[in-house]
């Protein structure tokens, strides 16, 4: 089962229309469904996601959900392009200093960026922010990593406004026609997930993390480093079980710019 996580009805709507979902009346909030695809409106903000996911939850009683929460993100002017989309792959959360990294294993061609979700909003243009920001996306993953296997959790966010102006000030069909403009990527999308929905989290095993270990303590790779070359580890071994590692010599010193090479020939083996 897929589940569409979208903050806004205006973002909902189009995803409402363009699958013919019907409101499931056995919920107190909005939930929308046609088979094994569901949409639940979870509000702005932080304050109903737990409640409402976690009831859908326990109520739908499957194996496997993946959570995909599709929605408006704040940009940077200058950084940006309004209607611009993006896949997260760092979530950060600005009130407690957390962070989470979902796990992209399926293919695709937006990019990818990261994210700081606030709990309020922010319209003096975001000066004290570089990435993108919302309101939801880290209570979504918090929620979400206790329910699904990362793999299942997914954030696709298109760029709405730079964060200069209340959003009540916005004519509601705004934000469905930003969405609307880019249903056809995002249900491309949406179907190529269902191929990894089964995959088991587990693929990466002993020996994967051995060397995993070494190239991160050889290269001396950063934080964000080790959790991208684990990342596309678990994409390759996804496509092919018995791939072979490449090589990592041993070195006594490795530079900055040298790390940053052989990370990135790494990197370019795993995606190939």
């Amino acid at each position: 089962m897929q589940c569409i996580l979208s903050a806004l009805k205006a973002e909902s709507q189009p995803f409402i229309d363009y699958y013919d979902l019907e409101r499931d009346n056995n919920f107190p909030f909005p939930v929308f469904r046609k088979k094994d695809l569901c949409l639940i409106a979870i509000g702005v903000g932080k304050k109903r996601i737990e409640y409402r996911i976690g009831r859908f939850f326990k109520n739908v009683n499957q194996r496997h959900v993946q959570f995909i929460n599709i929605g408006s993100a704040g940009g940077k002017k200058g950084i940006h392009a309004l209607g611009d989309v993006f896949i997260i792959n760092k979530i950060n959360d600005n009130k407690n200093q957390k962070f989470y990294f979902p796990d992209i294993l399926y293919k695709h061609s937006y990019q990818e960026t990261e994210i700081t979700t606030v709990h309020k909003e922010i319209i003096d243009g975001g000066t004290a922010f570089k990435s993108l920001v919302d309101m939801e996306a880290s209570e979504i993953f918090r929620v979400c990593s206790k329910l699904s296997p990362l793999h299942n959790i997914a954030f696709i966010k298109v760029v709405s406004d730079f964060m200069d102006k209340d959003i009540m000030n916005y004519d509601k069909k705004y934000f469905s026609n930003l969405i609307k403009t880019h249903l056809s990527g995002i249900d491309l999308l949406i179907n190529k997930m269902k191929i990894i929905q089964d995959i088991n989290p587990n693929i990466i095993n002993k020996h994967d993390e051995e060397w995993l270990k070494q190239v991160i303590i050889r290269l001396r790779l950063t934080k964000s480093q080790s959790l991208i070359l684990k990342r596309y580890l678990k994409v390759k071994k996804t496509r092919n079980s018995d791939y072979s590692y490449p090589l990592i010599p041993e070195f006594d010193q490795v530079s900055k710019s040298e790390r940053n090479k052989l990370f990135k020939n790494i990197c370019e083996e795993l995606t190939n």
